[in-house]
């Protein structure tokens, strides 16, 4: 019997049962390499940190915000390129090994190393309220552990009509997924699953298992993503009354990343034509991006 689970916007942490790695501690280990993800050629992975960067610095060129602060800046590559645009931005992170190598980043693309600072996005303690009109995060907030909370206190320090533009991690992908993601979303989204018969159920389960369970790796728990890191997916059709009408945020747009022509399996069959066509779908509003991006940028702003 599939266990229901929190709903999307809380952090979605069992009692009892293992938690997931800590954001800033795992990443924080990988800080000389993880800057690579915003490099088209040198990266080896597909570079989807890359994408998303591009369609945060096209919302940010047609706004025009005068202040711009970069929650959960990590290496402060993002940061740097906004820098070079002629914004003011500053940024921070909760890992002091992205902290020392983000101000490294910035020092040699001759930018201020006071731009950075450390701090930690679920409960901000240095970031001055009423300062930014508008704040950036890029694969940050889906890792906080109470997701809602941590929305809100940032959503306070950010001035009346300011902008907020974050990334979450798109749980529709699961439909296109083909994997245990797929079998997961149908049982706990989708069927009327209480309202089965205890066959029904059994046969349900058994046949979504062999369907979608063979092969794949399964999750030892919720809201843990594939590196072991805790993080919490959300349905981007239901942003607007999920996320961000309880914090008093207007929706302006969905724009969709790290496309997927083929269900994940084949990036390991066919690789160079799995990122080729993946590449090529990379177009922020694709409507395809609903169930073939894994992930997604939300523009709100502040009512």
């Amino acid at each position: 019997m599939p266990k229901k689970k929190n709903d999307n916007t809380t952090s979605g942490v069992s009692v009892g049962k293992p938690r997931g790695v800590d954001a800033h501690a795992y990443f924080g280990g990988l800080a000389d390499s993880y800057g690579d993800g915003y490099r088209d050629v040198s990266h080896k992975k597909y570079p989807a940190n890359r994408y998303r960067l591009n369609l945060v610095k096209k919302i940010l060129t047609d706004l025009r915000p005068k202040r711009i602060l970069d929650i959960g800046c990590g290496t402060g590559d993002p940061l740097v390129e906004i820098a070079k645009m002629g914004f003011d931005v500053s940024g921070f992170d909760f890992s002091l090994e992205m902290v020392s190598k983000a101000r490294e980043n910035l020092a040699a693309a001759g930018v201020s190393t006071e731009a950075v600072f450390q701090d930690d996005m679920e409960i901000p303690s240095h970031v001055p309220a009423g300062v930014y009109d508008c704040m950036i995060a890029l694969g940050a907030v889906y890792y906080a552990r109470d997701f809602n909370q941590t929305m809100q206190n940032l959503t306070d320090l950010l001035l009346p009509r300011g902008h907020f533009i974050f990334s979450l991690r798109n749980q529709l992908f699961s439909m296109f997924s083909m994997n245990h993601y797929t079998k997961e979303f149908i049982l706990e989204n989708l069927v009327p699953y209480e309202k089965l018969s205890k066959g029904a159920r059994l046969i349900l389960c058994e046949t979504l298992e062999k369907k979608y369970d063979e092969g794949s790796v399964k999750k030892i728990f919720d809201n843990v993503d594939t590196q072991g890191v805790h993080s919490v997916f959300h349905n981007p059709l239901t942003i607007k009354s999920d996320v961000l009408e309880p914090l008093g945020l207007r929706y302006e747009d969905t724009y969709y990343y790290h496309f997927h022509a083929l269900p994940p399996l084949f990036e390991h069959l066919v690789s160079e034509e799995f990122h080729e066509l993946s590449a090529q779908m990379e177009a922020g509003t694709d409507w395809r991006g609903i169930f073939m991006a894994s992930s997604f940028v939300v523009h709100a702003t502040k009512v």
